[in-house]
């Protein structure tokens, strides 16, 4: 696992997800419930290769009450840890130490040691969605089925013990559910991407049958020069030994 600091939304942090299959898009890899391998992986595959060609990201699509939920953030984030006594820190990006992987909780969560152990997922929707989702919170205790993949790729890519999913709204009580890790979805989650990544290399290889190099994804490149730049800061001597 790596944990990439960078600012969530940042171009810094667009250009590192270009090409890499995320979390929120799990769904279009594994079913959240039986844990198979969707119909839509082979579309999302040629996505993602369309992205590391083209360098332009397919999910640039910004509703309303996204931009609400991003300008809301902080104000959620310490209602959370009010409510929780736990404390927050930046979500970053963290992906698998190949880089074809990643995910971005919007925070991760600290313990009583100052060890990260778990993420939390923020939402600030709009009122009505808001109340649906304390209704699930309260009738069900469980999260929207839909959000399974998401949320275990988390606690799975992020080494997590837990992720909470809160639900805020300014004038309305929040709505917190806590997933901990199912080791059999988790299990089945590692397939999946296991053979999604194989069907997005055999999409990179069929164009170099007819000639054509699919440029490498951009966090490759990012990560070399943030290496090369650690490096450089350590004198000769030390490197040396």
């Amino acid at each position: 696992m790596i944990f990439h600091d960078v600012t969530q939304g940042s171009p810094e942090w667009k250009r590192m997800r270009l090409g890499l299959a995320t979390a929120s898009c799990f769904h279009k890899i594994i079913t959240p419930q039986k844990g198979e391998l969707s119909k839509s992986a082979e579309h999302y595959a040629s996505a993602l290769v369309g992205e590391m060609i083209t360098g332009e990201n397919t999910e640039n699509f910004q509703s309303y009450w996204m931009e609400r939920g991003g300008a809301m953030e902080a104000a959620a984030s310490s209602s959370y840890e009010i409510i929780t006594g736990l404390t927050l820190d930046r979500g970053g990006f963290i992906t698998n130490d190949d880089m074809t992987i990643g995910a971005s909780p919007d925070r991760r969560v600290r313990g009583d040691n100052g060890l990260i152990i778990g993420g939390v997922e923020i939402k600030c929707p709009s009122p009505e969605t808001h109340i649906e989702n304390l209704k699930r919170a309260i009738k069900h205790g469980a999260i929207d089925p839909s959000y399974i993949p998401q949320v275990q790729g988390q606690i799975l890519f992020g080494e997590f013990e837990f992720v909470d999913w809160f639900s805020y709204h300014p004038e309305m009580p929040p709505a917190h559910i806590r997933t901990y890790r199912d080791d059999v979805y988790c299990q089945k989650l590692e397939k999946a991407l296991d053979d999604f990544i194989g069907i997005v290399n055999e999409t990179i290889y069929l164009f170099k049958t007819i000639g054509f190099d699919v440029p490498a994804r951009p966090i490759v490149m990012m990560r070399e020069q943030e290496l090369r730049k650690d490096n450089s800061e350590i004198p000769e001597y030390l490197m040396a030994g």
